[in-house]
């Protein structure tokens, strides 16, 4: 099997409006959260929530959150933040735009963890097709 890097690590971030940390404080701990409203998002495949993990010291540990909005659709998710709902747990990428224009506010800075980078596995011993090679050209780009 020949393993290929398709991402880099990915790094998660707490954010919030900061009208909503306004009126509701900001968090210090993952256990502060329980006296908040969060934005979950629901797996498609499973069903299951997403579990919001953190790491402290090199240790990661899940903690409940309350789930007042859930939804598997990760741009609603975002704007469920950008208009004051709750704290939302997103990709670094897909809130820094709205970090860096202050529509949103990190949270719990240091808490977040950075999550594997995906790879792919393919046997060695066959000949790629021209289509699997622009695949891998491309998720390697």
């Amino acid at each position: 099997m020949i393993p290929v890097r398709i991402s880099e690590p990915m790094e998660l971030v707490f954010a919030a409006a900061p009208a909503y940390l306004a009126s509701h404080g900001v968090p210090a701990t993952p256990d502060d959260l329980g006296a908040h409203r969060c934005i979950s998002c629901r797996h498609t495949s499973s069903g299951a929530l997403h579990r919001w993990d953190f790491v402290r010291d090199g240790e990661m540990f899940g903690r409940a959150v309350p789930e007042t909005f859930i939804t598997n659709d990760v741009d609603l998710m975002r704007d469920a933040a950008l208009s004051g709902l709750g704290i939302v747990c997103l990709l670094r990428l897909q809130a820094a735009p709205y970090l860096a224009a202050g529509s949103l506010a990190q949270v719990l800075p240091g808490w977040a963890p950075v999550l594997a980078a995906n790879h792919l596995y393919y046997p060695g011993h066959r000949q790629p097709s021209a289509a699997f090679r622009a695949f891998l050209e491309v998720m390697q780009a």
